[in-house]
């Protein structure tokens, strides 16, 4: 048995220090990232996630014209998956696609490739492992020129080997997100934001994690704030990856549930049994919820609120762009009264 020493942080656990700021207007703050292996520049460091109730054709031209990108789920034949990547290419806008890591994985990274992927994400939920090694060598074989993004991973050595194995981005993040119950089914996790700080600290070291600095970071899963997003690109992330904050918008996949004059919309973790049996009739595990949220309208309010979020961030650290915003982000540890502090709390004094 191995018990690993220190306290692993959350979101919650800690507060952006500001900074001083030569930043005459926010204007001039640029929040764009390209993606490693290509000239792909991204307006915004946003990707949907591949989950059946955030990212279809809809979602992928409606973040795409915003600045984003969505990754088109895996959870259909390879023919519609393929038919909803060329009708998003012909609108102009970029998208991604997902894939596993065992049966139909080539064959189906060849038809979204065919179709105008943008890049292709190898998809499964513990991504450290010999088969994600395979299928990544296979992948980069096939397609020296694509980006591959890989995960999800739970640790700097998880990331470390991805990379190693042709990964240009690695999504971080094991058991965080909101409909995820990982942690409690298999006790199995770590808080994302300490994830993402031990990664840039292995990637600073000139040694064994050498070949991280030039692997890009995806924080994916937790981010229920623009607060959370701010932390995860300060503390070494170059995208984030959304589930909750975009599902039940009109764009996310599934109809609008109305019920006693109020409106509603499906979220499920992929884990789900519900979104299992959908997709291949049967369950393995049982590491998801399904649920209904409140219908938010169109994608376009949530993922300006977002912008706005992350350039505030980036402007009361005084970093102009993303990289910068990563080298100057300073953090501190906060107690529980000062999680409090930091909320709008007049309602609880109004109210106690």
């Amino acid at each position: 048995m191995k018990v690993l020493e220190g306290v692993a942080l959350a979101h919650d656990d800690v507060h952006l220090v500001p900074q001083f700021s030569q930043i005459k207007s926010r204007s001039d703050i640029d929040t764009s990232v390209v993606l490693k292996r290509t000239d792909v520049r991204l307006k915004l460091p946003i990707l949907a996630s591949p989950m059946d109730s955030v990212s279809g054709p809809e979602m992928a031209v409606g973040l795409g014209k915003l600045g984003g990108m969505a990754i088109l789920h895996r959870y259909c034949d390879i023919g519609t998956q393929a038919g909803w990547v060329a009708e998003v290419v012909k609108t102009g806008v970029l998208v991604g696609a997902a894939v596993g890591v065992s049966g139909d994985a080539l064959e189906r990274a060849e038809a979204v490739v065919k179709a105008g992927a943008t890049l292709v994400c190898v998809d499964v939920a513990h991504g450290h492992s010999k088969m994600m090694r395979e299928t990544l060598r296979v992948l980069r074989e096939r397609f020296p020129k694509l980006h591959l993004m890989a995960g999800n991973v739970g640790s700097a050595d998880a990331a470390y080997d991805l990379a190693k194995w042709g990964a240009d981005s690695v999504r971080v993040g094991v058991g965080s997100g909101s409909c995820c119950s990982t942690r409690m089914q298999t006790g199995h996790g770590y808080p994302l934001f300490q994830n993402l700080v031990d990664i840039t600290e292995a990637a600073s070291n000139v040694g064994s994690n050498f070949g991280l600095l030039e692997t890009q970071i995806i924080a994916d899963g937790g981010h229920r704030i623009g607060g959370d997003i701010c932390k995860s690109l300060g503390a070494g992330a170059h995208l984030v990856m959304l589930g909750s904050m975009l599902a039940g918008t009109d764009e996310a996949p599934g109809e609008i549930i109305e019920r006693d004059g109020k409106k509603f919309k499906t979220y499920r973790g992929m884990a789900s049994k519900e979104s299992q049996l959908e997709w291949r009739g049967f369950f393995s595990s049982d590491e998801g919820i399904s649920v209904e949220i409140p219908y938010k309208g169109s994608v376009q309010a949530q993922v300006e609120t977002i912008r706005r979020n992350i350039i505030g961030g980036m402007g009361y650290s005084g970093a102009e762009n993303l990289q910068l915003f990563r080298y100057k982000a300073t953090f501190k540890q906060v107690s529980h009264a000062s999680s409090i502090e930091a909320t709008t709390h007049i309602l609880g004094v109004a109210n106690g």
